[in-house]
């Protein structure tokens, strides 16, 4: 019985010690998990991010500089159907701060303000 219970105990600090696999997220096909977003799909390589709006047509285009696996600097270039020319330029840094099999957790700094938000993996 010791063994077993000894065993349990091993398994379960396994599980919950893994590390964030934020490489996971770091290029893919997303969605917000938030329904003040919904509707708003992130397209991501290594180097760019779109963010496009199903509803309105709106296209947020921004390069991405990773600094590590969990921590990147999102700068907007380009905004499309929409005059947002102003934040062209704003820079948000970004850390992954949970992940789970397909979705992760994320804190965003700008000069706006920060905020907390999860997205979805859907590809």
């Amino acid at each position: 019985m010791r063994k077993e219970f000894l065993l349990f105990l091993f398994i379960i600090a396994v599980c919950c010690s893994k590390d964030k696999e934020c490489s996971d997220f770091k290029t893919g096909t997303f969605e917000y998990s938030n329904q003040l977003y919904n509707g708003l799909k992130v397209v991501r390589t290594d180097s760019t991010q779109i963010e496009k709006s199903i509803k309105n047509g709106l296209e947020i285009h921004s390069s991405i500089k990773w600094i590590d696996d969990c921590n990147y600097v999102l700068t907007i270039t380009k905004v499309l159907n929409e005059n947002l020319d102003s934040i062209i330029g704003k820079k948000f840094t970004v850390e992954i701060i949970e992940t789970k099999l397909d979705r992760y957790r994320l804190k965003s700094k700008s000069d706006a303000g920060d905020m907390e938000l999860e997205l979805i993996k859907l590809k």
